[in-house]
């Protein structure tokens, strides 16, 4: 798989864009969602841009076989208290490969917050089947592994991955 990497610059302004087009749709949330490590350098900085101050956090591991073609453990990991989240909630995430993680996401998130809206939210979104995000920053035509700048503390090229 092709790496492409992210500058900082090229991040901010895919923050931007993103935070841009959900002021353009007359949205205003409530709290904000993000999944664990680097969507969160992403949600707090839309949060800040939004005036989202409820920021909450989730960690879900999905994890393939070796050909990605099944799934074979799913672990979700959320501090998330029972009426932590309210009203209109935007899921945030760097980037939607497959959809597969923010699905398990939302299949948690629809048992316990049955009434909440969930908007998503990307930097880079991938087609699929699963799911497709109301706001991201660009669209892939190809795979391509994105290598963000959060990711470059002990970065390992795919090239040297098993």
């Amino acid at each position: 798989m092709k790496e492409l990497k992210i500058s900082w610059n090229t991040t901010y302004k895919a923050i931007k864009k993103v935070s841009e087009d959900i002021k353009n749709n007359c949205i205003s949330y409530d709290s904000m969602l993000v999944l664990n490590r680097g969507s969160m350098v992403f949600g707090g900085i839309l949060g800040y841009k939004l005036g989202i101050r409820r920021i909450e956090y989730m960690d879900i591991d999905v994890i393939y076989t070796k050909n990605y073609t099944e799934i074979v453990k799913k672990i979700i990991n959320s501090p998330l208290e029972r009426g932590t989240l309210t009203g209109k909630v935007l899921f945030v995430t760097d980037i939607v490969h497959s959809g597969n993680t923010i699905m398990e996401g939302v299949k948690q998130l629809k048992k316990e917050y049955p009434n909440n809206l969930f908007d998503f939210a990307t930097l880079f979104y991938i087609p699929n089947n699963n799911i497709k995000p109301k706001y991201y920053y660009k669209l892939m035509k190809k795979k391509k592994w994105i290598v963000f700048p959060w990711d470059e503390v002990g970065y390992v090229p795919m090239s040297n991955h098993i």
